[in-house]
């Protein structure tokens, strides 16, 4: 859930692509929003603060109808997407605690690799934010200003805090004693388990799950022996849960054959070839972010449906006078203690599935009962 730009993540890409369905909506169907008027524009909105990274960029572009061209051929005109900054000011506002708004003056940024936006019906080139730095445990405010229309729009988000948050593993996870254990061997057949994923305190209204599976790549000689200097240590950061909403206690339960299944489709066969390959162990994280962004997916998920029409009638949107979505993100991860180290170890026979179970055919791990860290 960490969207923010800067991670796209998971929660993250599915919303920046459902955002762009719903400015592409705003931006066509004028028949159907009376607001929209000729060349009036209105701000759409995409910021999710992730208290996770430096950096926070802010996507807040317009939406209007154009008097003599079809929205079509003006999406594909950079300069049509985003209000002229000479003539809008953008101010984010922290709330203290004493209600006092502490403003930050955010900086005008061009996007560049994967912050930019995804090719498709808009222009993608150049893709520009609103960035801004120091993001702490408060309630911030978005305020936009049109000095030529003297039209002012804002949103506002609470914070996501992690901080008083623990994750816990059922069953339990001791580096010693109870490794992981996605398999298990019974009567001489892998038998897949399940582990269930809960939260001490919930952080937020909507959660991605995420299991990170670390293993190293490397090349083998004619011997069947790795060759020196050759090992490259990679990750394959799966999402196991997206955009998941509690309904009372977190609970979320991920089955053996559900990971193992996922990272099967990630990694490529190397059958015939010289590579190999070695499992380490994984990190689980959960990604939650407050309400603005549940309401937001919930609502488009809910009129993208096949029994709820092809296009929302009123999409969601706690941007005042404009749409989008205002919100913001923390990640909660395993403690980083000796006595509880954030990469967990396997048991030896989910080590010993990669190397010989039906779904790992053809990925090129070496049989080994313990992991390569």
């Amino acid at each position: 859930m960490h969207i923010l730009l800067t991670r796209f993540p998971t929660m993250k890409q599915v919303i920046f692509l459902l955002f762009a369905v719903l400015t592409f909506f705003i931006s066509s169907c004028s028949n159907e929003i009376e607001v929209i008027g000729v060349w009036k524009d209105i701000p759409v909105v995409y910021g999710v603060l992730d208290r996770t990274v430096d950096t926070n960029y802010i996507r807040i572009e317009r939406a209007f109808l154009p008097p003599n061209q079809s929205a079509y051929d003006v999406a594909q005109i950079a300069d049509s997407l985003y209000f002229d900054t000479n003539h809008v000011e953008v101010t984010m506002y922290r709330v203290t605690p004493d209600t006092f708004l502490f403003p930050i003056q955010p900086f005008w940024v061009e996007l560049k690799g994967q912050t930019a936006r995804d090719s498709g019906i808009f222009a993608n080139v150049p893709a520009y934010a609103y960035g801004f730095s120091g993001l702490t445990n408060a309630k911030y405010v978005l305020e936009i200003k049109n000095n030529i229309t003297g039209n002012v729009f804002y949103a506002e988000t609470s914070s996501a805090n992690s901080s008083n948050s623990y994750l816990v593993i059922n069953p339990s996870y001791i580096p010693s004693s109870r490794p992981i254990e996605w398999v298990e061997i019974e009567n001489d057949e892998f038998k897949f388990k399940s582990y269930l994923f809960d939260i001490t305190q919930q952080f937020a209204s909507i959660y991605d799950v995420g299991i990170k599976f670390h293993y190293t790549e490397f090349e083998l000689d004619n011997a069947g022996q790795v060759v020196a200097g050759s090992e490259v240590d990679k990750v394959y950061d799966w999402k196991a849960r997206r955009s998941f909403i509690p309904t009372g206690q977190f609970d979320v339960t991920i089955n053996g054959i559900d990971f193992f299944t996922a990272v099967a489709g990630e990694l490529s066969d190397v059958s015939n070839t010289n590579i190999g390959r070695c499992a380490g162990g994984i990190e689980v994280y959960i990604d939650g972010a407050t309400q603005p962004l549940a309401d937001y997916i919930s609502a488009i998920k809910a009129n993208l449906g096949a029994t709820n029409g092809l296009y929302p009638v009123e999409p969601y949107s706690n941007v005042v006078g404009g749409f989008g979505v205002f919100a913001s993100s923390d990640r909660l991860e395993r403690p980083d203690l000796i006595s509880s180290p954030r990469i967990m170890v396997m048991s030896n026979a989910t080590y010993q599935y990669f190397s010989e179970g039906e779904l790992m055919v053809g990925k090129g791990f070496i049989p080994t009962l313990s992991p390569c860290l």
